[in-house]
Parts: structure tokens; C-alpha cells; sequence
């Protein structure tokens, strides 16, 4: 990813190779470490649809930015009924 590309997540909080994300799916969560952000650039060569996105282990899975939040608790920051 070029060093001038920066994604954030929901929180507004920058998103980095190497850092622990999670987001909500289906009922549950998927958390993993960050390995690689596509940009409009890589996306084609990649097989991304709609970059960017952050494409992270565990699930092998990319996701938009704005779905995620850092650590394993994608609950963390919501606000409490």
C-alpha cells in the first residue's frame, strides 16, 4: 500500500498493517491481524471490489474500513442500552 494512504476505522482511529481488527458478521464477529490495505490501485490485480479495504487473517476476509474497530470486541465503543 503507498505510504501516503491512510484508512481509519469507524472510531476515526488510523488502521495499520499489523494491527488487531474486528467488525460484526452475521450474528457474531471476526477479528484477526491486519495484513495487507488495498487501495484503487491494487484492488484489480487483487481482486478487491470497491476499495479500499483491509484484508486481515483469521478469516481471510477484506472489509471497508468504516466496519471496523480495533482489538478482538467489535462492541467496544457502542453505546449501552
Amino acid at each position: 500500500m503507498p505510504s501516503n494512504s491512510k484508512v481509519h476505522d469507524k472510531f476515526g482511529k488510523l488502521i495499520r498493517v499489523g494491527d488487531v481488527v474486528s467488525c460484526r458478521a452475521r450474528g457474531g464477529k471476526q477479528f484477526g491481524e491486519v495484513t495487507d490495505i488495498v487501495d484503487r490501485q491494487e484492488a484489480e490485480e487483487k481482486g478487491v471490489a470497491h476499495p479500499p479495504k483491509v484484508i486481515y487473517v483469521r478469516h481471510t476476509v477484506s472489509h471497508n474500513p468504516k466496519t471496523l474497530v480495533h482489538g478482538e470486541d467489535p462492541n467496544i465503543g457502542e453505546k449501552e442500552d
